[in-house]
């Protein structure tokens, strides 16, 4: 008593007034059909509301045969799956014997038309196994067929097959047009460079845009090369206070102004007990 008396207390804790979560009602589509039916046979004939209210009708029914016909599917997709494994199984062992029974035909020189026919036809069991629609009820490959069996499995084989053909077809245009896809792109790429290549033409000799030209040959004793049009008095007079302070780390760039001067020197740390120190040499 005390546990049930518990479940209702928290029962009525769980409303929305006391902080609870709302438990929302789901209306099923077969709910809201009739609804619709009641509130349809109100209504007049022709009326605008009455129209809209039936296309409405019209799709909840369809939506209705599509719920249908997936939990059909799922339900024998779960009851054949067995039999159809077991069916799988037994035709790709046997296609494979097949096969190797080929090879061994093909080294002795015998005559393979016949085990040719015998795998054709177990491919096609195993499409058929494969690719059966779950809308249907299975009927088994193996078993001997009776004369509506057979019909059934000829028509869904021809269905099978007509199907694989539609999506192997439409995959060869999708391709197609991937293909031709990036044959344009390429092209469109080329031509971009061909533009380019005419903007270079018509530059001058010695014109390569804004970007600056420097010499290949260094200056003595280890000097920057000069750059034409690159360098401002303001960065070259840096350059020369950081080179002669003596390493002292003051400039934007301790020798600056020195490129492969010669080895690197011992850092210098300052200290503001013990002032300079010499520190570790570098690595």
């Amino acid at each position: 008593p005390s546990g049930a008396c518990c479940r209702w207390r928290r029962r009525r804790d769980e409303t929305p007034e006391r902080g609870g979560v709302a438990m929302v009602k789901r209306t099923s589509i077969k709910n809201s059909i009739r609804s619709l039916n009641r509130l349809i046979a109100k209504l007049e004939e022709g009326s605008e509301k009455r129209l809209k209210l039936e296309k409405s009708l019209a799709e909840l029914e369809k939506k209705r045969l599509d719920v249908v016909r997936i939990e059909r599917e799922k339900k024998n997709a779960k009851r054949y799956r067995g039999i159809r494994f077991v069916e799988w199984r037994k035709l790709d062992r046997k296609h494979k014997q097949l096969r190797r029974a080929l090879a061994e035909a093909k080294d002795n020189g015998r005559d393979t038309e016949a085990i040719e026919g015998d795998i054709n036809r177990v491919s096609r069991d195993l499409l058929y196994i494969k690719n059966y629609p779950n809308s249907e009820k299975y009927v088994s490959i193996l078993l001997p067929p009776t004369e509506e069996n057979a019909a059934r499995i000829e028509r869904i084989r021809a269905g099978i097959e007509r199907r694989l053909k539609d999506e192997a077809i439409v995959a060869e245009a999708d391709e197609g047009a991937a293909i031709r896809v990036v044959q344009g792109g390429d092209g469109a790429a080329a031509e971009d460079d061909g533009i380019e290549a005419e903007d270079d033409f018509f530059l001058g000799e010695g014109e390569d845009g804004d970007l600056p030209v420097a010499s290949t040959s260094a200056a003595p004793g280890g000097a920057l090369p000069e750059v034409s049009g690159g360098e401002s008095e303001s960065e070259s007079g840096a350059g020369e206070e950081g080179a002669g302070a003596g390493g002292r780390g003051r400039g934007p760039r301790a020798g600056a102004g020195r490129l492969g001067a010669g080895p690197r020197t011992r850092p210098v740390i300052q200290d503001r007990k013990r002032g300079r120190v010499e520190g570790k040499p570098p690595r």
